[in-house]
């Protein structure tokens, strides 16, 4: 499924010069974390409750782990995909991504219990993904362009999560109709879930933008412009040649 995002590997040297940069225009990235989030939570709603898994055995700490793996493994795709995203490792962002809200989840669940385990979750969420924007933006470079914008990321990413809260919250006031139309059980749960995470992937899209420069003009941009002003390196075989044929 993830095959064409390179998972496990960096892209080859061939495949990176010819990536496309960050940032993507805005209404891609909220677009992609729109499905994203919302593909996510239905695979989390499949891992969790689904009426083919058996009973207790995603229960407890180690089943939320997997659960939120399998949501990460699919959030992660979407916006990799989304942002052409070329040095940083698919397995770098399941992790990361996955492990930090589950971590964030089951401590606000045994300290406060619902809803602040949802919520913290979402945040940290937003600062995972800022971390890993900012990671993939160092090592094409664009960091040292983007400057302050770069290092605000992950306070972006925590704005974000908290944003996505309240934006889930209308579709509470649809739940109960959509259950009764589909008639309730399974399939009205992952529809109600995965209309929760269009919600609030979009607030979360929305606010973590892409970075640019302090101008205001596109990063990738002013990448390309220094890319086209370095100086292109020297020519060593054909002066080897030349001396070697005489």
């Amino acid at each position: 499924m993830f095959s064409s995002f390179s998972p496990l590997t960096s892209r080859s040297s061939a495949n990176r010069s010819s990536a496309r940069q960050l940032p993507v225009s805005a209404g891609r990235w909220i677009v992609a974390n729109m499905a994203g989030v919302a593909l996510a939570m239905a695979t989390f709603g499949v891992v969790a409750d689904s009426p083919i898994v058996p009973e207790g055995a995603v229960i407890g700490p180690v089943g939320h782990l997997v659960g939120f793996l399998a949501f990460a493994a699919v959030l992660a795709a979407v916006q990799r995909r989304a942002l052409g995203i070329a040095r940083t490792r698919y397995r770098t962002w399941v992790l990361a991504q996955g492990v930090s809200v589950w971590l964030a989840y089951g401590l606000a669940y045994v300290a406060m219990g619902p809803p602040a385990d949802f919520a913290l979750g979402l945040v940290v969420l937003g600062i995972s993904t800022g971390c890993l924007l900012r990671a993939e933006a160092r090592a094409e470079g664009i960091a040292q362009v983007a400057g302050v914008a770069g290092r605000r990321l992950p306070v972006r990413g925590a704005l974000a999560g908290l944003a996505a809260v309240p934006a889930m919250f209308p579709v509470v006031f649809v739940a109960e109709p959509i259950d009764d139309l589909l008639g309730g059980g399974f399939p009205p749960f992952l529809v109600i879930v995965a209309l929760i995470g269009a919600a609030g992937g979009a607030a979360m899209g929305a606010v973590l933008r892409p970075v640019t420069t302090p101008q205001g003009s596109p990063v990738e941009e002013t990448v390309a412009a220094m890319r086209e002003v370095a100086p292109a390196p020297r020519p060593v075989a054909a002066p080897v040649r030349a001396v070697v044929g005489r």
